[in-house]
């Protein structure tokens, strides 16, 4: 999570120009892949796609899902009405990627987020997620969250994830009860800690050389707050963010503490729907594998289910055959259902383990109308294109900049709303204008304008077009 790949990235986005509104994530994904496609000497390669997902320029997803074969990771920002979920569905699924959905994020969600991506950055690099609670913590506590490594788990990462990581004093206990704290990670052969703007980590090679050897059995997170650090966060929140500043008053410094293994122990999910309208039946499978094979024994997968209006129920998957586990339920809500799995049981050789996995399933009206691609855009940007250069040309006109003055009209507030409406296209040149085109795009330009006046404006506007096709 810290390194040359990250900060290169970091740089990246930092200077990536503007795209003015327009959204072409076929284009994206296609980039993403003709850069991955030469890359050789790794055994997995992925592609993460963040997007509001809406589509408004160039190739659309649909027209590129056809050659991707890496894994694909999509976070789709928004409630299922604002995305294109069966879009962005369709470009993950079958590659050994998936879709998580944020739903509406407030101030006091950006936490949800940074889980997303920590999800998937154990998908991306083959980890198995332990644990992933989250939490908050007042000064003079300390919490011990417990977490299970076994004989199959190889290396491990203990991530804290928090706005103020700085504030925690973080340690681990090892089974046998030694104490290992950030200063002492740094002399332990195979062990660093690592230090980033909201992520604090241990990473450990298992076994860990400390007293016998640490490795499985139940480990601990140890965290504590600073007095002096919790009052220097409060003074940061009462300048800036007087909500988060009123939760951390009452709750604490929020924290989530995510347990990653690489292992020989997985937990593979699938969430399969057969629709996507409000009643789809939603499958929910699970499959429990030690060495690539059904784990014999004892072993369970319950789903906590987190529904659109934010009740929730446990749904436990029953084993229909060695290993694999499934159950299903009815999504009759519309909205983004949240669906943590919990896998849990024993090794062969007895030892306890815990295993985490978060999905989610939207469904929403008209959920199985197919996607647009770039050959049927319902927007029909040719048409919009006429739209937009009709509208400019009109706009130079000065009897309609006087029709402006006399009806309190907002000249600059029209400007700038036509101006985000053509950001994906533009105008075309004024040699490929058709005219019969233009004439019954000023009977739509009223679409774009709300303000008192606007039928007369309309009635104005046709007159112009009409005189100029005159």
């Amino acid at each position: 999570m810290i390194g040359g790949g990250r900060l290169a990235a970091k740089s990246a986005i930092t200077g990536h120009a503007s795209s003015g509104g327009a959204t072409a994530i076929g284009d994206g994904v296609e980039l993403a892949h003709n850069t991955l496609q030469p890359l050789g000497g790794f055994a997995h390669k992925a592609m993460i796609v963040f997007t509001d997902g809406h589509e408004t320029d160039a190739k659309y997803i649909s027209d590129v899902a056809g050659f991707i074969n890496e894994r694909v990771f999509a976070i789709g920002l928004g409630t299922s009405q604002q995305l294109n979920p069966a879009a962005l569905s369709a470009l993950a699924r079958g590659t050994g990627g998936y879709l998580l959905m944020t739903d509406n994020l407030g101030s006091n969600d950006l936490l949800r987020l940074h889980k997303y991506f920590l999800q998937i950055l154990a998908g991306v690099t083959n980890a198995a997620i332990v644990i992933d609670p989250e939490s908050a913590e007042l000064p003079g506590q300390e919490h011990r969250i417990p977490f299970q490594l076994t004989e199959a788990d190889f290396r491990s990462d203990v991530i804290l994830l928090s706005p103020a990581p700085w504030a925690f004093d973080f340690a681990l206990e090892t089974p046998d009860g030694d104490l290992i704290g950030e200063a002492d990670a740094s002399v332990i052969p195979g062990m660093s800690f690592i230090a980033g703007d909201q992520v604090h980590s241990f990473r450990m090679t298992l076994p860990v050389p400390v007293g016998n050897g640490a490795r499985e059995g139940t480990w601990h997170a140890v965290l504590r707050v600073e007095e002096g650090n919790y009052k220097e966060y409060l003074t940061m929140l009462r300048r800036k963010e007087q909500f988060q500043f009123q939760q951390v008053l009452a709750h604490g410094v929020p924290y989530i503490v995510n347990v990653q293994a690489h292992s020989n122990l997985r937990m593979h999910v699938d969430v399969l729907q057969a629709s996507l309208a409000p009643g789809a039946t939603v499958t929910l499978r699970a499959r429990l594998t030690v060495y690539d094979q059904p784990l014999l024994g004892s072993g369970g997968v319950a789903v906590e289910i987190t529904r659109p209006d934010a009740t929730t129920g446990t749904l436990h998957l029953a084993e229909i055959e060695t290993g694999v586990f499934e159950a299903d339920f009815q999504a009759s809500l519309p909205g983004i259902y949240r669906l943590l799995f919990r896998g849990s049981g024993k090794t062969l050789r007895g030892q306890p383990f815990t295993r985490e996995e978060l999905r989610t399933a939207p469904v929403w009206a008209r959920g199985d109308d197919p996607p647009p691609s770039g050959h049927d855009d319902p927007r029909d940007r040719d048409r919009d294109r006429q739209l937009c250069h009709l509208v400019e040309c009109l706009l130079r006109e000065e009897s309609l900049a006087r029709f402006f003055e006399q009806h309190g009209l907002d000249r600059q507030a029209i400007e700038r709303c036509i101006r985000r409406f053509c950001a994906a296209g533009g105008p075309t040149p004024e040699s490929s204008i058709d005219p019969a085109k233009t004439a019954v795009a000023a009977g739509e330009i009223g679409d774009l304008f709300s303000q008192p006046g606007a039928r007369d404006l309309v009635a104005r506007l046709a007159e112009l077009v009409e005189r100029d096709r005159r």
